[in-house]
């Protein structure tokens, strides 16, 4: 039924003797796809199944890197990229130990296992991959997102802790192709606990402009994002007379021009803190 093999039937059931057993006769195609494409390796690796994964590892002739052609699914390619996407970190283990997985394949839309682990939040996966020598933690995908901008996207503050920690790592202000900082995207999206990381780190231009021409606290201001405006207004070397590029205003000129009493609160509180 739908060209599934013995070997991606006893894969799929979980029965590692099954496979074992398949395996032993030596006349499988352990590379054969079912009608979705799937392999026995990328099954085993969804389903989170290491023994299974082992076991196939074990072959020499198998396709460690091969790609789900099939879109049905919506779901990563490689049998990597799905062990990342659902955090099946023994299965991960598996093909690190294996030495023959590209680390860093990409997927239709230029996400590799990175930006997987960033974005569902797999931060046992992710620690794996970042401690590979060979892996490039700063890959952008076809937007130009790398990694650190998915985890201010979504609001990973883990992963980004431990991108920030990563050798590769030098300057957090990387922007992608339409001027989105990490910083300006933590902003736009009310992520206040990554904005404070962003921060504390150091080396985070706080006053940069992003995306079509404003600073972190301004874009943060007109989409009242009230936590990461008192973020940004408490850390040191914030200018609240910055200008953007977009229409000219500051923060300090959209307190003025408005009529938002907890914007103006915010701006006294730290007129009042700097006067101390």
């Amino acid at each position: 039924m739908w060209d599934r093999t013995p070997l991606i039937l006893a894969v799929e059931s979980g029965n590692l003797d099954a496979v074992r057993a398949l395996l032993e006769t030596g006349e499988v195609d352990v590379n054969a796809e079912d009608t979705w494409d799937r392999t026995a390796l990328w099954i085993a690796a969804r389903n989170g199944c290491s023994d299974i994964a082992r076991a196939l590892l074990g072959r020499k002739d198998i396709e460690v890197n091969p790609h789900q052609k099939y879109w049905g699914f919506n779901e990563p390619e490689t049998p990597l990229a799905i062990a990342c996407y659902y955090g099946h970190a023994p299965v991960v283990q598996e093909f690190l130990a294996d030495g023959r997985v590209n680390l860093n394949a990409r997927d239709k839309e230029g996400l590799t296992p990175v930006h997987l682990s960033v974005s569902n939040f797999r931060s046992n996966v992710l620690s794996l991959l970042l401690a590979q020598p060979s892996i490039d933690a700063l890959a952008p995908c076809d937007r130009g997102h790398t990694p650190l901008h998915t985890a201010a996207v979504r609001g990973n503050l883990n992963a980004l802790r431990q991108l920030l920690q990563h050798p590769h790592l030098t300057d957090p202000n990387i922007m992608t192709e339409d001027n989105w900082t990490p910083l300006g995207l933590a902003a736009r999206f009310g992520r206040d606990g990554i904005v404070r990381a962003l921060v504390d780190d150091g080396r985070v231009d706080i006053n940069g402009i992003a995306g079509a021409g404003e600073t972190a606290l301004v874009l943060a201001a007109k989409r009242m994002r009230w936590y990461v405006v008192e973020e940004l207004l408490e850390a040191d070397g914030v200018d609240v007379h910055r200008r953007g590029a977009e229409d000219g205003m500051s923060f300090a000129e959209i307190v003025e021009a408005g009529n938002n009493p907890k914007l103006k609160r915010l701006l006294d509180e730290k007129v009042r803190r700097e006067c101390q």
